[in-house]
């Protein structure tokens, strides 16, 4: 039933979606070492929003979508699981330089700081930004090249997660400008 009304290209993205919010999920309770910090009611009603708009707007973008073939689905999917493993790779780098406990009191410590090393953070400052700009940027390419409704989630995520790149990037600046001088904030020996 479902795919006689959805074609094939918008079930593949909706299922490589479900993948992405399920791992992400999974790394916010099991992989993810959070401070003592509290979010902003703003920030999660923004978050929660967008990841309940995503796939509506997914599903509006199915006038658009281009008919994929069975080989390139299975490209796509190859595709998006390297870079959800890549994420998540990086991921657990981040949560490992936090897995540091206070001998006295068991709690985390916060006040050491460790820049990360390995993998992407070779080349660049912030890789889990720019994967996920990649992860929605091939959603809209595997939909389609044209402007749909997704485009807007798109737009979205790549004006948040630049800001987010700049932002991270100026700290590690500030803090650790030798390991910086030696990382694009962007794009690896260019920017």
């Amino acid at each position: 039933m479902l795919s006689s009304v959805l074609n094939k290209t918008i079930i593949s993205v909706l299922i490589m979606y479900l993948v992405h919010v399920s791992r992400r999920l999974y790394e916010c309770e099991y992989v993810s070492i959070f401070s003592n910090s509290q979010m902003s009611f703003m920030h999660f009603l923004m978050g929660n929003g967008f990841y309940l708009i995503t796939p509506i707007s997914i599903l509006l973008s199915q006038s658009n979508a281009a008919e994929r073939s069975y080989l390139v689905i299975g490209l796509f999917t190859v595709h998006m699981l390297i870079l959800q493993y890549l994420q998540d790779l990086v991921f657990r780098q981040l949560a490992a330089l936090r897995s540091g406990k206070n001998e006295n009191t068991g709690k985390l410590s916060e006040k050491k700081y460790y820049p990360p090393e390995g993998s992407m953070f070779h080349w660049i400052t912030c890789p889990h930004y720019i994967l996920e700009i990649s992860i929605y940027l091939s959603f809209q390419l595997f939909i389609t090249p044209k402007w749909i409704s997704f485009s807007h989630i798109l737009f979205f995520t790549m004006c948040n997660q630049l800001c987010c790149i700049w932002l991270n990037h100026n700290w590690y600046q500030k803090n650790f400008p030798e390991w910086t001088s030696k990382r694009a904030m962007l794009i690896p020996y260019i920017w």
